[in-house]
């Protein structure tokens, strides 16, 4: 199973520093090639929206589009205690976390909260480089779960399953420009 040249080929990405210690950074398959033919590995800006907090799966998306893009989906349980912290007790029940809507899911409007979640995308376009950067992006609240199938069950995403049902959205999030 080795390559011509010792390689043993598992899909990951990585990169070697000065004193030659190797750098897990991705999955080839999760690789994002634009129509200008950049080569972007969404998984350490989709790392740094999940960690801010409110979002339960950040998702890159622009495959032979003209930029990124992503679709970000909430965390309920985490909106919730964010709401009670905050006084938005509107948002505090807004979504039973037993009964999420169906996959495209619901976009959220709510300025508050879509403005908490800018900060973590702010933060994440700050560490990568300007061809990482993701400057559209819509926020859902959707039934992600395993039992739904759209995750697997070590809760990670089955993504061209989610893109290939997420497609009307991800149109409409190109069309803006």
């Amino acid at each position: 199973d080795f390559t011509e040249d010792d390689f043993f080929p598992t899909g990951d990405l990585g990169r070697l520093d000065e004193s030659g210690v190797l750098h897990i950074t991705g999955r080839a398959k999760d690789m994002i090639i634009t129509d200008s033919g950049k080569n972007i590995s969404p998984q350490r800006w989709q790392g740094v929206v999940e960690r801010s907090g409110l979002v339960s799966k950040a998702v890159g998306v622009g495959d032979r589009r003209s930029h990124p893009a992503a679709i970000l989906v909430l965390d309920v349980a985490a909106v919730k205690a964010w709401a009670q912290t905050n006084n938005r007790l509107d948002l505090v029940d807004k979504w039973d976390e037993e009964k999420l809507p169906a996959v495209p899911g619901e976009v959220v409007t709510d300025e508050g909260l879509l403005a908490e979640i800018e900060a973590g995308v702010n933060e994440a376009n700050r560490g990568g480089s300007h061809a990482e950067r993701v400057d559209d992006y819509t926020v859902i609240v959707a039934d992600i779960s395993e039992a739904a199938g759209y995750t697997t069950p070590t809760m990670k995403l089955k993504r061209p399953k989610f893109i290939e049902h997420m497609e009307p959205v991800i149109e409409k999030l190109y069309a803006k420009k």
